[in-house]
């Protein structure tokens, strides 16, 4: 298989993986060889210039990543290049063994897994008729770009055995006011995002009146906070004392259908599984260790981090009439106490945007979460999650 190929075949993935894998182990020498394959193909439709048809766009990307288990010692060698050829094996392995790159050596046994292959496949997708979704930009003037993506993901582990993942997603990127993204697994339905992707976004909540002053997060902003909270709060056993608001009660589930990422196997060959984190405000796990090893990309190892995190809604979608309604959220991590968020905010619905940003220290920020309203979403950062209230926090 070479870059040149535009369609990620998953066999002919696999056999490569295997035949790399092999290659690996020999230059390896003394050391044992865990082999990471990734590949992925995606095509954008773009947006020209007015009077100019819409660019379209096709890429192939690829590439692999070692890590080097020594007879000796409780750290792996690391190394990572694009392309799936023989010279980047022998790169990579050599980098791995030179040790400059310690990580993590958790990985499963054969002994403990299934016997064969494992797979957990997206089923594949009718293709998108590329005039249907040409008609579909030029309904929706404020849609930038669209695009479509399958990753095929091959883990070759110490013993032999073979890990294979394929994911199809769809992307859509909406310009006017606030940049705006959002994102799918599969592309059954890609119009339907689109048409959510033109909504106003406060349009599930409805005032119920009252004279507390509370801020709102919707979906697409409430997302980075999450992520954000949950590695401070539920990456170790540190934040089990403290205080969580009564709204804050969430899960980390590699195995929904619905999520961009995860599976049934992390991305060091683990098996994974639903993982409670907080249940109305009580802190009740952490992620870490096996099942919760996930690389951001084939250039970096396999590391504690959530897969999806959702939070539930409670149902409710009342506001009161004073909400400050934030549609972005950006956090800044100033120290160890204080988060500065950067908020794109809409007063109570108005169409009066603006920035504002709030200095808090996080754990009275998660205190403070006090309730879940509207449906839940599926952001393009990833956690699945409804609109988040946070009460108190703009009366101080």
């Amino acid at each position: 298989m070479t870059d040149l190929q535009l369609t990620p075949d998953i066999d002919s993935l696999a056999d490569r993986a295997r035949s790399l894998g092999r290659l690996a182990n020999l230059r390896a020498g003394k050391s044992r060889v865990e082999l990471y394959v990734k590949a992925s193909f995606r095509r954008r439709l773009e947006r020209g210039s007015i009077g100019v048809a819409p660019l379209i766009a096709q890429v192939f990307e690829s590439g692999i990543a070692v890590r080097a288990f020594p007879r000796r010692g409780d750290r792996a060698g690391f190394g990572a290049s694009s392309g799936l050829t023989s010279e980047a094996v022998r790169w990579v392995v050599d980098t791995a063994c030179s040790g400059r790159d310690r990580v993590t050596a958790s990985t499963p046994s054969s002994s403990n897994l299934p016997a064969g292959d494992r797979w957990d496949l997206d089923r594949v997708p009718p293709p998108i008729d590329e005039l249907a979704l040409i008609e579909s930009l030029a309904n929706f003037p404020q849609v930038r770009w669209a695009e479509e993506g399958t990753t095929v993901e091959i883990l070759v582990g110490l013993d032999g055995w073979l890990a294979g993942r394929r994911r199809h997603r769809f992307w859509a990127c909406r310009d006017g006011g606030q940049t705006r993204l959002a994102a799918q697994r599969g592309t059954v339905g890609w119009d339907k995002l689109l048409d959510t992707l033109c909504a106003h976004q406060t349009s599930g909540l409805a005032n119920g009146g009252g004279s507390e002053r509370g801020l709102i997060l919707t979906p697409d902003a409430a997302a980075p906070l999450v992520a954000a909270l949950v590695a401070r709060m539920h990456m170790s056993a540190d934040g089990a004392g403290e205080a969580l608001g009564a709204g804050w009660s969430l899960n980390d589930d590699p195995l929904r259908n619905d999520g961009l990422t995860g599976g049934s196997f992390d991305d060091a060959g683990f098996p994974s599984g639903l993982k409670p984190l907080a249940v109305d405000g009580i802190w009740v796990g952490q992620l870490n260790g096996p099942g919760h090893l996930r690389r951001a990309s084939y250039r970096e190892p396999p590391t504690d981090s959530a897969t999806n995190l959702v939070m539930e809604s409670q149902g409710a979608t009342s506001q009161a009439t004073h909400d400050l309604i934030a549609t972005s959220c950006r956090v800044i991590k100033a120290s160890d106490q204080l988060w500065v968020l950067e908020l794109g905010s809409t007063e109570s619905g108005a169409k009066n945007t603006g920035k504002r940003w709030l200095r808090i220290n996080p754990e009275a920020l998660v205190g403070s979460c006090s309730a879940r309203l509207g449906a839940q979403v599926v952001t393009a950062s990833g956690p699945i999650v409804p609109s988040l209230r946070f009460s108190g926090l703009l009366n101080q």
